[in-house]
C-alpha cells in the first residue's frame, strides 16, 4: 500500500525566504503526500516593497511571507493569487499582497493575524510564520573585509561574503554585536513597542533614566535581551512537531541564515527528532554566494555553527544517463553556472554529513532554478525514508 494513503499528514517544515523557499512549497505539493506544511520566514529583508514598508508603517517586512502565502494558495495559479503578486509600478512597484499585509496590520490586526487573515482568503493548506516577531536588520562581512548594513545590499551589492549576524531594527546604542555571533531586537525592544511602561521604553524616552544605563551596559541582561530576538513561539512548536525540516533552496546568508540566527529557532532544530534537510542552491549567482561550491556552502554553515544541525544534504549534478533528453533551454544558462560538486568533494561531504544525496535537478526553463517535479522526486526519497513514514 502507498504510504501516502495509510498514514495521516506528514508534517513538514520549511525554514528559508526569498524565491527558492516558494519553490519548495511548490515541490512539496507535488510529492504525492498528504501534507501539514509550516513555511517559517525570515525577517530581514529590507528591499524593495518590504523595505518601504518597514520603514513607512514601521512594520515587519510582508514580502517573502506574501511568496509562501500565494505558493500555498488554494489555487496557486488562480486569479486571487496573481493579484496578491500583482505590482503597481506606479506605487513604488509595491504588490498587491504586501499593501494587503499593511492595510490590515493598519487597521488594527496584529502581524501574525493579517498573515492569518490573507491566509484564510487565499484558502492556503499549510501555515506561514515569522521565525521572529522582533525587528531585525542584518550586517555582515564579506571575503575582502568589507561591512555590509541591510538584506538588500548583501544581496546584491557587496560580493561574496563571508559572514553575516543580526541586529536589532531598534537601537538604543551603538553596541555592535560579537563577529559571527546572534543579534536581534528582542523582547525588550518588542516591548517598547507595545509597553510603555517597558524598561526599553524608559530607555528610549528618558535619557537620564537608569533604564538608559542599563541598556547601554553590554554586560547587563537587559542588553543580553535586546541583542537576542526571540524565536515565534509558533514556529518554535512546528519544528518540535515536525517528521522533516527542510532548510533551503535559497540565498544563504540573506534567506536561511538570518533564520538560524534566531537563537530559539536553533535550539529547536537542535530538540526536534525531525529528519533535518538541507537543499543547496542549484546555479552558481553573482552577489552574496557568487564563486562559492557546494563543500563552500557547508563550509559556511560549520562556520556559523550550524552544520551539527543537518541529518542530510541534497546537491545537485546533470546526469546525461539519467535525462538523456534534456536539452536546456534559458539562454542565461552560458552566464549562470551549476554549483559545483566534484566526486572528491562529494567524498569528503559524506564524511561530514550523516547522508549525501546528489540528483540532477536542473529545469530546463530556468537555469537557476530547481525543477519542481524532480525536487518534489527527491523529497518523496527522503520523505520514505523518514521513521514517521515506516510507522
Amino acid at each position: 500500500m502507498d504510504v501516502a494513503t495509510q498514514n495521516p499528514a506528514f508534517r513538514v517544515v520549511s525554514l528559508g525566504g526569498g524565491t527558492g523557499q516558494p519553490a519548495l512549497l511548490r515541490a512539496l505539493r507535488r510529492t504525492g503526500y498528504p501534507l501539514d506544511i509550516d513555511a517559517i520566514v525570515a525577517m530581514g529583508d529590507d528591499g524593495r516593497s518590504s523595505g518601504i514598508l518597514r520603514e513607512r508603517e514601521g512594520m515587519l517586512p510582508p514580502g517573502d511571507l506574501r511568496k509562501c502565502l500565494t505558493a500555498l494558495a488554494a489555487e496557486p495559479e488562480g486569479s486571487l493569487a496573481r493579484a496578491f503578486e500583482h505590482r503597481f509600478d506606479y506605487l513604488n512597484n509595491h504588490a498587491m499582497g504586501n499593501l494587503m499585509i499593511a492595510a490590515l496590520v493598519g487597521e488594527g490586526d496584529s502581524f501574525p493575524a493579517a498573515i492569518g487573515c490573507c491566509a484564510q482568503l487565499l484558502g492556503c493548506v499549510g501555515n506561514v510564520l515569522p521565525s521572529t516577531l522582533d525587528p531585525i536588520s542584518l550586517r555582515g562581512t564579506t571575503i575582502a573585509g568589507e561591512e555590509v548594513a541591510g538584506q538588500a545590499m548583501l544581496s546584491y551589492g557587496s560580493g561574496r561574503l563571508d559572514r553575516i549576524w543580526l541586529e536589532s531594527a531598534f537601537k538604543t546604542t551603538d553596541q555592535t554585536p560579537q563577529e559571527g555571533t546572534a543579534a536581534g531586537s528582542g523582547s525588550r525592544a518588542q516591548q517598547a513597542a507595545t509597553d510603555p511602561g517597558s524598561l526599553a521604553q524608559q530607555a528610549v524616552t528618558d535619557p537620564g533614566s537608569r533604564a538608559k544605563q542599563v541598556v547601554a551596559d553590554p554586560s547587563s541582561l537587559a542588553q543580553k535581551a535586546v541583542a537576542e530576538p526571540l524565536a515565534y513561539e509558533p514556529a518554535v512548536r512546528a519544528i518540535l512537531a515536525a517528521d522533516l525540516i527542510v532548510m533551503g533552496p535559497g540565498s544563504l546568508f540573506t534567506s536561511l541564515l538570518p533564520n538560524l540566527l534566531v537563537p530559539g529557532i536553533a535550539e529547536a532544530l537542535a530538540k526536534t527528532k525531525a529528519r533535518r534537510l538541507f537543499i543547496c542552491p542549484k546555479a552558481d549567482v553573482p552577489g552574496e554566494t557568487e564563486g562559492m561550491d557546494a563543500e563552500a556552502y557547508i563550509d559556511a554553515l560549520e562556520q556559523a555553527g550550524f552544520l551539527e544541525l543537518l541529518d542530510t544534504a541534497l546537491f545537485h549534478r546533470r546526469d546525461c544517463k539519467a535525462r538523456p533528453y534534456f536539452v536546456m533551454q534559458d539562454p542565461r544558462a552560458e552566464r549562470f553556472l551549476d554549483v559545483e560538486l566534484t566526486p572528491a568533494a562529494e567524498k569528503r561531504l559524506s564524511q561530514r554529513i550523516p547522508h549525501i544525496m546528489v540528483r540532477d535537478l536542473a529545469d530546463e526553463h530556468a537555469c537557476t532554478a530547481h525543477d519542481t517535479n524532480e525536487l518534489a522526486a527527491a523529497l518523496r526519497e527522503v520523505m520514505d525514508t523518514c521513521p514517521s513514514a515506516q510507522r
